[in-house]
């Protein structure tokens, strides 16, 4: 898997390249909005087209442990 990285609008876009070599790289992203000078929100996603037979095991995967466990990693390194 490579993973590529560019910041779209410094301090608030980041977007991603997930390349797992299986059809074509997904797009990650991370979206930053300041709450407070001590407090930031986040927003993370991915988006992409899957192909068969990882199109079907989607079905009954859930990434959503993964989203949150890392963003709890996330806010314990910027601690």
């Amino acid at each position: 898997m490579s993973i590529a990285c560019r910041i779209v609008v410094d301090g608030e876009t980041i977007e991603t390249s997930l390349d797992f070599s299986i059809g074509e790289p997904a797009k990650g992203y991370f979206i930053l909005k300041e709450i407070s000078p001590n407090q930031t929100s986040v927003t993370w996603g991915i988006s992409g087209k899957s192909p068969y037979p990882w199109k079907f095991m989607n079905l009954f995967m859930n990434m959503n442990k993964d989203f949150d466990q890392g963003l709890k990693n996330l806010k314990n390194r910027l601690k």
